[in-house]
């Protein structure tokens, strides 16, 4: 009887191994039906930047394009990232709920025109186990997708406000993307004073403004908007966003922050949520 038990439990567990892995490759399919929908119609970065656009922006955003740029001057039309990091989850089991750090490997694909990113993420719970999914933007839809495993769905949502988020998100992210800063259809600039400036980015019948601040020598070291509501069990609530970008250095011929760390404004304070460092990016 032992016996009979015993093999019952090795045959549950294969039998859900299985079905793990056959979800996993759904997933994969339905992810590179994505990624080719997001990269499709892409002309090659082969376009310069005209003089005239450079001219016409805040001095502080001149500044800024001539030090992260570093001597490049063509319109990239995609970029394509790894990063690593840390983000805050709330863990709610039959044993306890609280907010705790975990650790967090994501790629990014983002394209300029029109504004769009196919963002995968896989975040380690601790022993073995991790969540899985993908936030989406792009002319189609917009999505939010997380599961259990890369099995068992844990939440998927596709609201507006999901697409104002992930338009923040897209604008805030943009120092690892600097040619997308430079004024296009969707994207416009307002100065403010020498260290700063506003950048407003409209797409899809909506529009995000977000306040860039400069140092002196050029680099961008924070950003922040009131544009993106912050996600809860009990809906969105409207909150201020704030983006801290630090440890500039070279890579694929830009200059582009290391770390980018992120904030809600709370009725207490700052809180900071998450903390992404850039390990690779390649530009097209």
């Amino acid at each position: 009887m032992r016996k009979a038990g015993w093999v019952i439990v090795v045959l549950l567990f294969c039998a859900t191994a299985i079905w793990i892995v056959m979800r996993n490759r759904s997933m994969k399919q339905i992810s590179l039906g994505y990624q080719e929908t997001l990269l499709s119609g892409i002309r090659p970065a082969t376009e310069e930047i005209p003089d005239h656009v450079m001219a016409d922006l805040p001095t502080p955003v001149i500044r800024y394009l001539e030090y992260a740029l570093n001597g490049q001057n063509r319109i990239d039309r995609v970029a394509e990232y790894r990063q690593a990091g840390w983000i805050q989850i709330n863990i709610d089991s039959c044993f306890y709920n609280n907010t705790v750090w975990k650790y967090l490997i994501a790629e990014n694909t983002v394209r300029l025109d029109p504004p769009a990113f196919y963002w995968q993420a896989l975040i380690h719970l601790g022993w073995e186990f991790w969540r899985k999914g993908w936030l989406l933007l792009s002319s189609e839809k917009q999505e939010l997708y997380w599961t259990w495993m890369g099995a068992v769905p844990v939440m998927q949502r596709d609201e507006p406000q999901i697409k104002k988020y992930s338009l923040g998100l897209f604008l805030l992210q943009l120092p690892w993307y600097p040619t997308a800063l430079v004024s296009t259809d969707y994207l416009q600039w307002t100065a403010i004073d020498d260290t700063s400036a506003a950048a407003t980015l409209t797409a899809y019948d909506m529009k995000v403004t977000a306040e860039f601040h400069f140092d002196a020598e050029g680099k961008i070291v924070r950003a922040v908007t009131k544009d993106m509501d912050r996600m809860t069990d009990s809906g969105f609530i409207e909150e201020a966003r704030m983006a801290k970008y630090v440890k500039y250095h070279e890579t694929a011929g830009y200059r582009l922050p290391e770390r980018i760390f992120f904030f809600w404004k709370t009725p207490v304070g700052w809180f900071s949520d998450s903390d992404f460092r850039l390990d690779e990016i390649v530009y097209r």
